[in-house]
């Protein structure tokens, strides 16, 4: 049995990985693939779920599991970018070797929460009259690709645009929401579960799920 292998030429793009980390047995076929994909993009190139799942037939659940798998192993970090205390974005960092001693990301802290009504929500979101949007997976959270795959897959396009106050709401939802102990696969259960009962009237707009967060989760969201 013979390899056949291309001659890099001048001017024919091709990647370099130590053979450590492409016969580390503790990953997964799938994983080494994901990572020599990673490793094969410029240093500062920006990685999503979504944009992941889109290079390769796999499909998002796949990708996530490749990806936690990697996180696990200490090939990526994945950490928030906050402003003003609010997670405004999640970055991955793609290791060559694998570093084990990352620090812990920390949770925001909610200080004197206060209960506020959907309609007082809806009120605060309509005050302004804003006109600068952004796609709902800017955000960088694994929860906001999830729902943004399943919007895609009801209405053939992609989740409307979202304010940055309407997204620095959803954020801190969803923190609320991990906090509370909603991990992807539950939070998918209920994303699921949402469209399969929404109504031709609902648009499937996110912040609508958002105010129904009682009756999916069973939690009660303060912030």
């Amino acid at each position: 049995m013979t390899t056949h292998r291309t001659e890099k030429k001048r001017g024919i793009a091709y990647t370099r990985i130590i053979n450590a980390t492409l016969q580390d047995k503790q990953l997964s076929w799938k994983a080494r693939g994901i990572l020599s994909y990673m490793l094969s993009k410029p240093d500062n190139f920006k990685f999503h779920l979504d944009m992941l799942a889109e290079e390769a037939p796999d499909g998002l659940d796949s990708v996530k599991a490749g990806v936690k798998e990697l996180e696990r192993l200490g090939y990526i970090r994945r950490y928030p970018t906050k402003i003003k205390g609010k997670i405004v974005a999640w970055n991955m960092d793609v290791y060559e070797k694998p570093q084990m001693d990352f620090p812990q990301v920390e949770k925001p802290l909610v200080e004197n929460p206060t209960l506020i009504t959907n309609d007082l929500i809806t009120n605060e979101l309509n005050k302004k009259d804003i006109k600068v949007y952004t796609e709902l997976t800017f955000g960088g959270h694994p929860f906001l690709y999830i729902y943004n795959s399943y919007f895609k897959q009801v209405f053939k396009k992609e989740h409307m645009g979202v304010t940055q106050e309407q997204l620095d709401l959803i954020l801190s939802w969803i923190n609320e929401l991990e906090d509370m102990g909603i991990d992807d696969d539950g939070f998918e259960e209920k994303t699921s579960e949402h469209f399969n009962k929404l109504p031709s009237s609902n648009n499937g707009n996110i912040i609508a799920f958002r105010q129904a967060s009682r009756r999916y989760f069973d939690v009660e969201i303060l912030f």
